[in-house]
């Protein structure tokens, strides 16, 4: 998998179009960051890394916390 496969399976997934992502936004440089992570793995494991992160579930911090709030309640 390359590093663009796993950008677009990354935004499908979240239900992202990285075309309207705000400057501000966590993931606005999300290519540089992942850029950055993969240049500190072993290239053998980059593929794993990148399968991994292609099935991430992003949660904006709104989304985290009323998860949280959920996990509270029980």
């Amino acid at each position: 998998m390359t590093k663009n496969d796993a950008l677009k399976k990354f935004y499908t997934n979240n239900n992202i179009d990285p075309k309207t992502v705000h400057t501000r936004d966590r993931i606005a440089d999300l290519p540089v960051k992942l850029d950055n992570w993969l240049f500190n793995i072993d290239p053998a494991d980059q593929t794993t890394f990148l399968e991994a992160f292609s099935r991430y579930t992003y949660l904006t911090q709104k989304e985290c916390q009323e998860r949280f709030g959920i996990l509270v309640d029980i």
